[in-house]
């Protein structure tokens, strides 16, 4: 659990690339990616408390935005719908000509 932690906290706060974490800690790209799909909603339930919303912001207030890449959830879609970064699948093809 705490390896599945550190992994999902570099892919979301460095932007680390899923088979280079695969690579760092010896195990398959979508071992990764299992662990960050199982680990992020915790993330999100654990801290949730800790991230205002804009309401409980003051407007006279300069804040400092966290580049942090993590899904963000789209209104209006269906339960379960997310924005995320585009996946890049090539490194999974490796030899193989792409169009």
């Amino acid at each position: 659990m705490y390896t599945s932690v550190v992994v999902s906290l570099g892919y979301l706060r460095r932007n680390r690339v899923q088979a280079e974490l695969a690579g760092t800690y010896d195990v398959s790209q979508s071992t990764i990616s299992r662990a960050i799909t199982a680990i992020t909603p915790l993330l999100d339930e654990a801290l949730r408390s800790f991230v205002p919303t804009a309401e409980e912001l003051d407007p006279g207030t300069q804040y400092i935005v966290d580049g942090t890449s993590a899904a963000v959830l789209v209104m209006g879609r269906s339960p379960g719908a997310v924005l995320g970064k585009a996946q890049d699948h090539r490194h999974e093809r490796a030899g193989r000509v792409h169009a």
